[in-house]
């Protein structure tokens, strides 16, 4: 699930890459999903540090170089010299959580500014447009300074019409009839390098050898093939949360 301001037809498919850089002070998050919505709306990506975040550039299709490391052990990397793409998402970053509803063109509703608010008061905030329609994004590409562990914005917000009656899904999760919240609906893959554990998770993680070709990655996160590349999928109803993983460099470069 994602953090979006308005009422929403449908939202899945959401991928996150997190891995530090060569010096463990900074990461690089990529970020994608798929998004129904009956009118235009905007996805708030809550950042850290956020005088310090630069939009990067990756291979519009990374995700699915990572998704082919697992299904098979014979896939030839693929050269992106000539694939390099700006994101589809039409995004800024606000530094202040002050400033979220003052940009023109993103539109917050007032529930969505007060959640924000309380709950990332010393973040910052990227805005990305989303079109009218049912619309799979280029994955959007950001690094910022590193507190201490890598954190995957993973914690959601949003209102989906036409549900099952006898549920109602709000902002944070699923309540039964009676109003009482009961779970939190989780649609993500989430891949790493360097996490030696996930931090609050016991589930099984999966591993698999690199098979992307990362040359043309941003410098400060050219990686070596023959890490490992982590994969953490989580369908199903979780805490609703984001989630921060400890890395070690030595398991990186």
């Amino acid at each position: 699930m994602c953090i979006i301001s308005d009422v929403i037809d449908a939202v899945h498919s959401t991928k996150i890459l997190a891995i530090p850089s060569k010096n463990g002070k900074r990461q690089l998050t990529v970020f994608s999903n798929t998004v129904s919505t009956p009118e235009s709306n905007v996805i708030c990506i809550p950042v850290p540090n956020p005088h310090t975040v630069r939009f990067e550039h990756v291979p519009p299709d990374i995700f699915s170089q990572c998704r082919k490391s697992f299904n098979t052990h014979n896939v030839s990397c693929i050269d992106y010299i000539s694939t390099f793409c700006k994101h589809s998402y039409d995004a800024i970053i606000v530094p202040s959580m002050n400033d979220v509803h003052n940009q023109n063109g993103y539109i917050l509703t007032h529930d969505m500014t007060d959640f924000l608010k309380v709950n990332y008061p010393k973040h910052g905030v990227i805005l990305c447009k989303l079109k009218k329609g049912n619309h799979t994004y280029n994955p959007i590409a950001y690094s910022h300074d590193i507190l201490s562990n890598l954190v995957f914005p993973t914690k959601h917000y949003c209102r989906i019409i036409n549900e099952e009656p006898e549920w109602t899904f709000d902002c944070v999760g699923v309540k039964n009839n009676k109003g009482e919240h009961i779970v939190d609906n989780w649609d993500h893959e989430l891949y790493s390098f360097a996490t030696p554990v996930w931090a609050h998770e016991s589930t099984k993680v999966i591993y698999a050898n690199n098979k992307i070709n990362w040359a043309n990655m941003p410098d400060d996160y050219l990686l070596d093939s023959n890490v490992t590349l982590r994969c953490y999928e989580k369908f199903g109803y979780y805490p609703n949360v984001d989630i921060e993983i400890p890395f070690k460099l030595s398991l990186l470069y």
